[in-house]
Order: C-alpha cells, then structure tokens, then sequence
C-alpha cells in the first residue's frame, strides 16, 4: 500500500515535466534558428561590402591602365618644333 502511494505520488508530480522539456527544446531551437539567422545575414553583409571594395579596386585600376594608355600620344618624348631654327 505504501509503495502504490508512493508511486502515485511521483506521477502526480511528473505530470508537468513533459511541457518544461517541451518548452526548454523550443527555447533552444529558436535560440539556435536566430543564430542562424544573424549568421546569414552578417555573411550577405560582408560579402556586399567585399563586392563593393572590389569594384572599387578595378575601377582605379582601370583609370590608372586609361590614364598610362593615352599617355605616349599626349605627351610626346620631343614635341615637334614650330618654328624652324636657322644655324
């Protein structure tokens, strides 16, 4: 008789164990899902910003290539004289 007593006793108080586990494994599922999330979303930022320091990169690079490209026609080693000289 005691121990059926006992027994009921610890399911009686056991009736309540299966939602605080239920909710500690949601808790830490959401926990683990908002993680994730930041984690994304801090990785498509990075990844924008290197995008965009790279075409920055290329576009002074490019300028540069322009810049060095026109330079022989701008600027001649000797320009032509436009008077002739008479020794």
């Amino acid at each position: 008789m005691f121990m059926m007593r006992l027994a009921r006793k610890l399911k009686e108080q056991e009736e309540g164990f299966a939602l605080v586990t239920g909710v500690f494994i949601l808790l830490i599922l959401t926990t683990i899902s908002i993680t994730v999330v930041q984690l994304s979303a801090h990785n498509a930022n990075q990844s924008a910003y290197d995008r965009n320091r790279l075409q920055a990169v290329n576009a002074a690079e490019a300028g540069i290539d322009d810049y060095l490209a026109a330079m022989p026609t701008a600027c001649p080693a000797r320009p032509p004289s436009s008077r002739k000289r008479r020794w």
